[in-house]
């Protein structure tokens, strides 16, 4: 009656039922006209001129479009899609009238669309399902999600896949529905903590001078707002000139932040090892078995911002060897430095019963890992009671097991997928800076900063506290 034609800006507009077209209606700065009913014009109609270049008009489940012709863009609806497992459907007489350019484009990402001309001279729009391994990188995750549509299990999941409209969505679904950002690198977290407190306890056994001794040593680090760990370890032992027998007790509180505020997990880790060391023609070897448990919780944001808490227990083991061979170069103490390490670890979790939680079964993975490094230190003493050590290094490390798989359960899904650490491959290389000040006879106060360069650069810091009994 204005006289301007009916606009639908950032909104969107679903027409039901029958609707006459009889003035141009537009959608225009980011609108959507979504049509489920009946619209109908006496006239032609080209869509290119019913949106602007961020707008959309769709024809949705049970819609028709009549004119004398048609042209321009139309959007397949992912609401076509919806409900069951078919891997084709189809919108019959989407368009009375004439073809003259008419262009469909799918509204989901997991569908293709075609237009179709049917017996009765209509035009009809026909969504043809992807396969999953064309959408989903994860080769076991599509499987999985391949297997379950065939069974027509959990409806409503495939629905929210079904109505991701681009690969953005799609994927932000997919991490959100199985986990991925919280529970892939659960494996690296618990290792790395295991190799850094072995680095360290190595380090303080060759230390110790002829007779018994007792330490305790504290390590806090932090990697920004992603990760934060502290540990605290005794060690006592003793040292016959030649050989050094000891026993060692960790306990870590560990903390990982995912990508979102909810995605975030909790830990604490009790780490028993029994440390021998044997200096034998300038060479100093060490071998460590260790036994540790570790119980934990998280919270992890799910799809449409659903938060789902679980526990997480593991047992772990390891034999942790090292071959090093000091040398003094002009004040310098260079130490090339060799390790085969064995580790492994049984690991199970659990999340509170509801809409797509997750389920991790006991299950056991392995880590075979060899490392060639080189560390360089110098001792400054910048009083009479004190001493101020530099210290720095490089290792580089190759994985012979596969440690960073994990079998997952969904519930009302059957059989599992395996999540990969994407971030973390079978080589790395680990480099290290650290400095440590002798505050008094038994009291060292150190600072630290390693960066590991693997499919990803992560850089963390840290302090400590050592005192010797």
């Amino acid at each position: 009656k204005s006289g301007k034609d009916p606009e639908i800006k950032p909104a969107t507009l679903t027409m039901s039922a029958a609707a006459p077209l009889s003035a141009s209606l537009r959608a225009v700065s980011g609108g959507k006209i979504i049509n489920n009913g009946l619209i109908s014009t006496n006239s032609a109609l080209d869509f290119s001129n019913s949106t602007d270049t961020n707008s959309s008009v769709s024809i949705g489940n049970g819609g028709t479009f009549e004119a004398t012709s048609f042209s321009g863009n139309v959007v397949a609806d992912s609401n076509i899609t919806l409900g069951g497992f078919e891997n084709e459907y189809t919108n019959t007489d989407s368009f009375v009238g004439e073809d003259k350019g008419l262009n469909i484009t799918s509204g989901s990402y997991l569908f293709n669309a075609d237009k179709v001309l049917n017996n009765n001279g209509n035009t009809d729009v026909v969504m043809t399902m992807k396969d999953f391994s064309e959408v989903v990188d994860n080769s076991s995750l599509s499987d999985f999600l391949s297997e379950n549509y065939a069974e027509k299990n959990n409806e409503s999941l495939f629905n929210s896949l079904k109505s991701a409209q681009n690969s953005a969505q799609f994927d932000r679904n997919i991490n959100d529905l199985f986990g991925q950002d919280m529970l892939e690198s659960l494996t690296f977290e618990d290792l790395n903590i295991l190799r850094e407190l072995n680095f360290d306890m190595n380090n303080n056994l060759f230390e110790q001078k002829k007779g018994s001794f007792s330490l305790s040593d504290g390590i806090s680090t932090i990697n920004g707002e992603k990760f934060g760990s502290s540990s605290q370890y005794a060690l006592s032992g003793y040292n016959d000139g030649n050989t050094t027998v000891a026993v060692g007790l960790a306990v870590s509180d560990v903390r990982v932040n995912g990508n979102t505020k909810r995605n975030n997990k909790m830990d604490k880790n009790i780490m028993l090892s029994m440390p021998i060391g044997h200096k034998i023609g300038g060479f100093e070897l060490v071998t460590s078995p260790k036994l540790g448990l570790a119980h934990g919780n998280y919270e992890r944001e799910g799809l449409n911002g659903m938060s789902y808490d679980g526990n997480i227990e593991r047992k772990m083991f390891a034999l942790m060897n090292e071959a090093r061979y000091p040398l003094n170069l002009e004040g310098i103490k260079v130490v090339p430095s060799a390790e085969f390490n064995l580790m492994g670890y049984n690991i199970k979790a659990r999340e509170d019963k509801k809409q797509y939680s997750l389920e991790i079964n006991s299950q056991n993975h392995y880590s075979v890992e060899s490392g060639l490094g080189l560390n360089l230190e110098k001792v400054f003493t910048p009083s009479k009671n004190s001493k101020l050590k530099f210290n720095g290094g490089v290792a580089i490390y190759k994985e012979f097991a596969d440690p960073y798989d994990l079998k997952v359960g969904m519930n009302e899904m059957n059989g599992t997928y395996k999540l990969k650490d994407e971030k973390h491959g079978d080589k790395r290389t680990l480099v290290r800076f650290g400095a440590e000040y002798n505050v008094k006879e038994n009291l060292d106060i150190s600072a630290m900063i390693r960066t590991n360069i693997d499919r990803e650069y992560r850089t963390d810091a840290g302090i400590g506290l050592k005192y010797n009994f």
